[in-house]
């Protein structure tokens, strides 16, 4: 409309972040549907590795700047400076998003969104609440589900459109990186994502034990 001359620049520089926020929303979808399509097909391969979950995170909170300002959210990261998993580091990116895109999207004006880590000896645990609208009990069975439960995605807090697909990547990814996801929600008084990991130093151990064996054998 610019180019054919219906809009002068002020108007256009008006639409700016209007169109900015739809191309986001449209770019994170299609990622989505891409990374969904790839894991339905055959030779689908998980590449496990040892890598820093604090710098996933850190990167990802990074790409949603934007989205904490639009609904002036605090942001507290409170995890270890350091994390060490053995997982793929491209699926538990996707996870990561896709658990602080819905943390942010639930979340009223001025909400904060915490963030913390623990570790066990073996797994590593990663956190994310918010204090949003929550979900009811049934709609947490369906999502933690053994297949995939697409349903009608809810909008947001401010109108958000989504596919329906984040939280079913962030499920099976996990998974297939010898995971699980668990969540504590309650409608009105926010939700509690729990990621747990194996941690490297546990891969290490097996393998040790695993040396051992082979050695004495």
């Amino acid at each position: 409309m610019l180019l054919a001359g219906h809009l002068n620049q002020e108007e256009f520089n008006e639409l700016l972040l209007v169109l900015n926020k739809d191309i986001d929303s449209v770019n994170f979808t299609l990622n989505n549907t891409l990374q969904w399509s790839m894991a339905q097909m055959d030779g689908f391969k998980v590449n496990l590795s040892v890598f820093d979950l604090r710098e996933v995170v850190d990167n990802s909170l990074n790409l949603l700047q934007a989205s904490f300002k639009e609904k002036e959210l605090s942001i507290f990261n409170q995890m270890e400076s350091r994390v060490e998993v053995y997982a793929d580091r491209d699926l538990i990116e996707v996870v990561v998003r896709n658990i602080l895109n819905n943390a942010v999207k639930f979340s009223n004006s001025e909400d904060a969104v915490t963030i913390f880590s623990e570790t066990d000896g073996e797994w590593a645990h990663w956190y994310v609440l918010d204090q949003g609208i929550g979900m009811e009990e049934a709609q947490i069975q369906l999502l933690l589900s053994d297949s995939y439960s697409l349903t009608k995605s809810r909008p947001g807090t401010y109108k958000e459109k989504g596919s329906g697909l984040g939280l079913q990547l962030a499920k099976e990814f996990t998974r297939r990186c010898g995971g699980e996801i668990s969540i504590d929600s309650h409608l009105g008084h926010g939700t509690k994502f729990c990621i747990r990991l194996p941690l490297a130093n546990s891969i290490y151990h097996l393998q040790s034990v695993r040396n051992e064996e082979e050695f004495k054998g």
